[in-house]
C-alpha cells in the first residue's frame, strides 16, 4: 500500500524526515497515539533527520503510523493516512463493551464474560498486571480499555453474580477514573470491580511515593525518590494541568447538597496519577452526611504536604523553589475555578502545614485564616476567571512570596 496523506497540517519547516521504515510482528500493537479508526495491526514509521528535505518514498503492504517524537513535520506533494490507535483490546473488553451498550444482557452473553472473568481472575490476575495498590484494594490491567479492581486480602471462590452499571452518576468528570463499570459479586461475599484503565494512553505515575515502593524501601529512600521522581515534575507541569482537577471538583461540588458531600480521597497521593501532562483521579468518591467540599486545601494535602499514604513531607531547603512553584498553580487553580480555600478546620491545618513548615513563611494561625479568605473574598468579588487569576497572582507575589 503506497503512503497517503490525509493530515496535511503540518509546518512548511520541518527537522526530521522519513528514512526509515519497520514494522514489529506483535499480536498486541503498541500504544503510540490516539484510538485507531481501523483497529487493525499498525506498523511503524520512524522519522529522523535527513540532507534532502524531502519524503523518500516508501511502500509497505499493511497500515502504517507516522511519527517523529512530537516534531513538527511536512511530507511534500504527498498525503499520508495515518491511523489512530485503539490500544490493546481484549476479547472479554469486547464483550464488556457489547453488554454495556446493550439496553439487556443475555442470559448466554452473561454466561460468557463470567466464565471469561473467572479466567482472568484465577489465571491472570497475578503481580505482574498489578498497575497500583492501596490500603485495601489492588488494580488489575485486563487491558488497555479496563482494569479489574479487588481486595488485597480476598481469596477468590467463583462469581456468584455480574452486574453493569448504567447509572454512571460521575461520568462528566473528565479526569475521575474511578467510576466503576461493572460490579462482580464473589460467592465468599467479595465484590470486584471493573473501572476504565486510567493507563490507557501510557505509563501512568502516581504524584506521590508509589505504594510499592513505600513498602520494600526505608523512608530516607523514599523520601529521595519522592525529590527526584515526583515533586520535580509535579512542579514543571502546565498550568492547565492543575485547571483540569480544579474544575473536576468543582463540578464535584455542584453535586452535593445541604445535607450530602461528595469529596475525592485526598489521604493517598497514590489516587492521583499523571499520564503525560494530565493529572486522573481514582479511587472512590467519599460520601458523607456533612457540608465539606472539595477545596484548594484539600489539593495542597494531596500534591504537596503528604507524599504516601502513611507519611507528610518535610521542609527541605532544596526544594523550597518547586514547593512554592507548585502552590502558586494549585491556588491559581482553585480561584479559577471557584474552589473553596477550605471547607472545614481540618483544611486550616493543611493551610498551616504548607505555609508555616514546608514554605517557612513567618505567619500566625490567625493570618493563614485570613490569607485563605482573602482568595475566597477575590472569587466572590470577581466574575471574570481571568481577572480574579490576575488579582490573585499579585497578592500571591506580594504577601507570600510566590
Amino acid at each position: 500500500m503506497e503512503l497517503k496523506i490525509s493530515n496535511n497540517n503540518y509546518p512548511p519547516k520541518f527537522t526530521e524526515l522519513l528514512l526509515k521504515y519497520y514494522s514489529y510482528p506483535h499480536p498486541t500493537p503498541l500504544p503510540m497515539g490516539d484510538t485507531s479508526r481501523t483497529g487493525k495491526l499498525v506498523s511503524r514509521v520512524r522519522l529522523r533527520a535527513g540532507s534532502d528535505n524531502e519524503l523518500q518514498g516508501a511502500v509497505v503492504n499493511e497500515p502504517c503510523e507516522i511519527y517523529n517524537g512530537g516534531r513538527g513535520y511536512k511530507i511534500s506533494n504527498k498525503k499520508v493516512t495515518i491511523p489512530q490507535f485503539t490500544g490493546y483490546r481484549s476479547v472479554l473488553s469486547k464483550k464488556l463493551d457489547k453488554t454495556i451498550q446493550s439496553r439487556k444482557c443475555s442470559k448466554t452473553a452473561r454466561e460468557e464474560i463470567i466464565n471469561d472473568l473467572t479466567k482472568f481472575i484465577r489465571k491472570k490476575a497475578r503481580t505482574k498486571r498489578i498497575l497500583g495498590e492501596g490500603f485495601f484494594n489492588s488494580v488489575y490491567k485486563i487491558d488497555d480499555k479496563y482494569a479489574l479492581k479487588r481486595s488485597s486480602e480476598a481469596i477468590f471462590t467463583r462469581i456468584s453474580d455480574f452486574k453493569i452499571n448504567r447509572n454512571l452518576k460521575f461520568k462528566n468528570l473528565k479526569h475521575y477514573f474511578g467510576e466503576f463499570i461493572a460490579n462482580i459479586y464473589d460467592a465468599g461475599g467479595d465484590e470486584l470491580k471493573i473501572l476504565r484503565n486510567v493507563y490507557s494512553k501510557g505509563r501512568a505515575t502516581p504524584v506521590g511515593i508509589p505504594r510499592t515502593y513505600a513498602k520494600t524501601h526505608t523512608y530516607p529512600e523514599g523520601l529521595k525518590y519522592y525529590y527526584e521522581n515526583c515533586l520535580p515534575i509535579l512542579a514543571n507541569l502546565p498550568q492547565r494541568s492543575f485547571d483540569g482537577i480544579a474544575k473536576d471538583c468543582a463540578q464535584l461540588n455542584k453535586m452535593c447538597t445541604r445535607r450530602t458531600s461528595y469529596t475525592f480521597y485526598y489521604c493517598n497521593p497514590n489516587n492521583f496519577v499523571l499520564t503525560g501532562k494530565t493529572l486522573r483521579i481514582l479511587d472512590d468518591i467519599d460520601v458523607e452526611h456533612s457540608n465539606k467540599r472539595n477545596s484548594v486545601a484539600n489539593l495542597l494535602k494531596v500534591f504537596i504536604n503528604q507524599i504516601d499514604l502513611d507519611y507528610f513531607a518535610v521542609y527541605n531547603p532544596e526544594q523550597l523553589p518547586l514547593r512554592k512553584l507548585l502552590a502558586k498553580k494549585i491556588i491559581l487553580a482553585g480561584v479559577r475555578h471557584e474552589l473553596p480555600m477550605y471547607s472545614c478546620m481540618n483544611d486550616l491545618d493543611e493551610w498551616n502545614y504548607l505555609l508555616q513548615h514546608l514554605l517557612e513563611i513567618r505567619i500566625s494561625d490567625e493570618l493563614i485564616k485570613n490569607t485563605a479568605d482573602i482568595f475566597d473574598t477575590i472569587i466572590k468579588e470577581n466574575k471574570n476567571p481571568q481577572k480574579r487569576v490576575q488579582i490573585a497572582k499579585i497578592f500571591l507575589e506580594n504577601n507570600l512570596g510566590l
